[in-house]
């Protein structure tokens, strides 16, 4: 996913960081999507935040595919947001001695 790599030009401050892996994961429900991204790294700091751009680029690009099924006589989205993003789990391996 794009976004994720681009993060550093996205949120001032945020450095960085070598993305190694990138997954994106989706699951349809009868009244929601939920999207998970899993970002890795061989560097020594986490990418939280990078999966967590990863999300809310994936729910936004998702929210403009289909907005014109809610939209109403007004142009608003009465039923429609994006959620409970949350970061799950953060994961740190030691590197190994090279």
């Amino acid at each position: 996913m794009t976004a994720v790599k681009k993060t550093p030009e996205l949120i001032p401050f945020c450095h960085q960081v070598p993305i190694t892996d990138v997954k994106a994961n989706f699951s349809v429900k009868d009244d929601r999507v939920e999207a998970k991204v899993t970002a890795k790294t061989i560097g020594p700091t986490g990418v939280e935040m990078e999966a967590l751009v990863g999300v809310c680029m994936a729910l936004t690009t998702i929210w403009d595919m289909v907005k014109y099924l809610e939209k109403d006589a007004q142009g608003q989205y009465p039923d429609t947001s994006i959620a409970n993003i949350q970061v799950v789990q953060k994961l740190k391996t030691p590197l190994e001695d090279v």
